[in-house]
C-alpha cells in the first residue's frame, strides 16, 4: 500500500512547522529574564575576541591587521559546534515529558539544538560585518561558500548530537564528559593561533581536530584564499561519516529510548 503525495506533504509540513516552533521556544528560554536578550548573540563574540586578540597581540606577537577577524571567525564556529553539543546532548531527556505525550520523532530535538546554535551564529554575523568594515577588510569572492560551509557543518553537527544525545539517555554521564571535553577540544582547536604557528611533526595531530577542516572553511568563506579541493573532499566524507553515525546509532536504540526517559 503506498503513501499519498498529499498526506506525505502534510506530514512534511507538520513537522517542519514543529521544528521551528521549538527553535524559536529554544531562543525564548535562552534568553528570557535577559535585559539585552538577544544581543547577547552579538555581544559575547565580540568580548571573547576582544580578550584573545589583546592576549595574543601582546603575549603571541601576532601584528597582523586581520587578526581580530581570524579569531573572530574561529570563535563563531566554535560557539554553534559547542552549544550545538551541550544542549544537544541533553535534548532528548529535556523533552521527555513531552515525548512521553505525544508522538514525535526523537531526532526532532537534537536537530533543533543544531539549528537553534546557526541560528545564534546567523545573528553573530552583522558583529563580525562591523568589525571587518571597521578594520578596511574586503570581503571576496569565496564568501559565496559560505551557504555550502553551513549546510555541510549542519549535517556534521546533526550527526554528532544524534550520537550524544541518544547515547546521553542510557549514560547520563555523557552530558558531564562533554563539559570537560569542550575545554580540551577549545584550547586545541586553531582559534586564537594560526596554523602555520603549529610545527609540522604535530600537523597530523591536530587536523584530528573534529572542527580542523571546518575552521578552514569558515576562514576561507570569510577572510582566507579558497581551500583546496582535496579539503572539500574531507568536509564532505566528515559530514557523510558523521551523519551515519548519528544515523545508526538513533536507529538501533530509538526502540529502547522510552523505557529510560
Amino acid at each position: 500500500m503506498t503513501s499519498h503525495p498529499t498526506t506525505e506533504k502534510q506530514s512534511a509540513r507538520h513537522w517542519f512547522e514543529l521544528v521551528v516552533m521549538l527553535v524559536r521556544r529554544d531562543l525564548k528560554v535562552r534568553y528570557r529574564g535577559s535585559f539585552v536578550g538577544y544581543l547577547w548573540t552579538m555581544l559575547n563574540p565580540l568580548i571573547l575576541m576582544g580578550v584573545l586578540t589583546l592576549v595574543f597581540t601582546k603575549v603571541g606577537n601576532q601584528s597582523s591587521a586581520f587578526y581580530p577577524l581570524y579569531v573572530l571567525s574561529g570563535i563563531l564556529c566554535w560557539n554553534t559546534f559547542s552549544q550545538s553539543l551541550l544542549t544537544g546532548s541533553q535534548s532528548i531527556i529535556g523533552n521527555a515529558g513531552l515525548l512521553k505525550k505525544v508522538h514525535i520523532p526523537h531526532w526532532i530535538f537534537p536537530s533543533v539544538s543544531v539549528l537553534s546554535a546557526l541560528t545564534n551564529m546567523l545573528f553573530a554575523f552583522p558583529p563580525f560585518i562591523g568589525v571587518a568594515l571597521i578594520l578596511g577588510f574586503k570581503f571576496h569572492l569565496s564568501l559565496l561558500t559560505l551557504p555550502l560551509t553551513l549546510v555541510l557543518f549542519f549535517f556534521f553537527l546533526v550527526g554528532l548530537v544524534l550520537v550524544v544525545g541518544t547515547v546521553n539517555v542510557f549514560f547520563r554521564d555523557v552530558g558531564h564528559m562533554l563539559e570537560s571535553g569542550m575545554l580540551i577540544l577549545f584550547y586545541s582547536a586553531p582559534i586564537a593561533y594560526p596554523i602555520d604557528m603549529v610545527p609540522q611533526k604535530w600537523l597530523p595531530l591536530l587536523q584530528m581536530h573534529p572542527l580542523f577542516y571546518f575552521l578552514k572553511a569558515f576562514r576561507s568563506s570569510l577572510i582566507d584564499a579558497p581551500i583546496s579541493v582535496q579539503d572539500w573532499l574531507y568536509l564532505l566524507l566528515l559530514t557523510i561519516a558523521s551523519l551515519a553515525c548519528g544515523i545508526l546509532a538513533h536507529y538501533k536504540l530509538r526502540d529502547r529510548l522510552f523505557y529510560y526517559l
